[in-house]
């Protein structure tokens, strides 16, 4: 016959390997959205954007069940996204919805201004076709005389082959590509070469990758304090363009290529860039750009949309922050004690981040009294770690910093 303390043991051995279980569940259940053609809908009105500082900006993590915290980077120099409606019916007749207005580079020094032309469908965002403003061009800067033109008349094209910017449905380790050929025509006047109105044309490649590599929450700044948890995709895009250059409808000459800077097969408008996607917008949330560096290791910008950012504490009856403790800290076993004062929320999930922001543990916890013990998986190293509650609005409740020290 077994003693009280015995049973008591027991007893609450079983429920701890219960409670351990369910932990073990919850963080199973994690999983990364999946994007459809009906969580994109063609946009209606302009994305604000802000601009934030590289300089101590964190690196991306990349893999399954991240957590981004940026909200302590506040972002500058507002700008807008425009995607325009289509009107034109030779573009809206095949299907185009918005265009883009850009630009496409001969080089460094010399580029001209196009519009891309987006098709939303079931199965994908198409740059389905594109338009060539009429714009004429100074030559002076290449050739040394003032007289010299480049003309481009008015040019409207439907693409056989689309460059693809989403291929749907989109999920983790989505991976998609495309090599959309295009041809700009335009005419030279070139006095030392002999050139009156000449036919040219500017033909290229335009290349795109796209691989979801990265799924989890994404929080960031706004003026009344850290957003709430945004659910993710990460795409790391790679784009650039391969030119060719033809005269009177042959390659165009080497000494005219030199004239201009420009090689034939030179590679042009290249970036690499990671994008934050959500459900509902077609614009990235977050953007992180590393210019031509194909490693993604040198930022050279970063970009936030800050519409549809709601704060934290929006949309509850519940205070922000509970009153609590955490004990013991330096934490020296394989848990921890987490005290809540006043009415705690029914349910809660919880976190631990290291000081990288990486989600190391996590999990759901239900019918809280006054506190609770929360296990600390053996394989973490010891460091300092942040906890956060988040209640069922998936607004952080409650947040400590503690110490493992084994």
């Amino acid at each position: 016959m077994h003693s009280k303390q015995t049973t008591f043991l027991m007893i609450k051995k079983i429920t701890t390997s219960i409670f351990m279980l369910s932990l073990g569940i919850a963080c199973q259940a994690q999983s990364p959205i999946t994007i459809q053609a009906s969580d994109i809908p063609v946009p209606s009105s302009p994305f604000n954007m802000v601009s934030l500082p590289i300089t101590g900006l964190p690196a991306t993590s990349l893999g399954t069940n991240q957590s981004w915290n940026y909200s302590a980077y506040i972002g500058s120099s507002p700008s807008q996204n425009e995607y325009l409606a289509e009107t034109d019916s030779y573009f809206t007749n095949a299907g185009i919805d918005i265009y883009l207005d850009g630009t496409k580079s001969f080089n460094s020094n010399f580029s001209y201004y196009i519009s891309n032309e987006w098709d939303f469908n079931a199965n994908a965002i198409d740059d389905k076709g594109y338009y060539v403003y009429p714009q004429n061009y100074s030559l002076l800067n290449f050739t040394g005389n003032a007289a010299d033109s480049l003309f481009m008349p008015e040019q409207k094209y439907i693409l056989p082959t689309p460059r693809k910017i989403f291929s749907f449905p989109f999920s983790y380790q989505s991976h998609w590509a495309s090599d959309s050929r295009r041809s700009t025509q335009f005419f030279l006047n070139v006095a030392s070469y002999g050139l009156t109105q000449a036919p040219a044309e500017h033909a290229y490649h335009a290349m795109r990758s796209d691989s979801i590599v990265a799924w989890g929450k994404l929080k960031l700044y706004t003026a009344s304090g850290p957003s709430a948890e945004v659910d993710v995709l990460v795409d790391k895009v790679a784009t650039y363009a391969i030119d060719s250059f033809y005269l009177n409808g042959s390659p165009a000459p080497q000494a005219l290529l030199t004239a201009f800077g420009v090689t034939q097969g030179q590679q042009t408008n290249t970036l690499y860039y990671y994008n934050f996607i959500r459900k509902n917008a077609v614009n990235y949330l977050m953007r992180l750009v590393y210019d031509s560096d194909p490693t993604y290791t040198t930022m050279t910008a970063a970009f936030v949309n800050t519409d549809n950012l709601a704060p934290t504490s929006v949309s509850s009856n519940e205070p922000a922050l509970y009153m609590s403790s955490v004990y013991p800290n330096p934490a020296t076993a394989n848990s921890i004690h987490v005290m809540i004062g006043g009415q705690a929320p029914e349910a809660l999930t919880y976190t631990m981040l290291n000081m990288a922001g990486q989600c190391v543990q996590q999990g759901e916890v239900s019918n809280l009294a006054s506190g609770l013990e929360l296990p600390i998986h053996a394989h973490l190293p010891n460091g300092i770690y942040t906890l956060t509650l988040n209640n069922k609005q998936q607004q952080a409740v409650v947040q400590h910093t503690f110490t493992l020290q084994r």
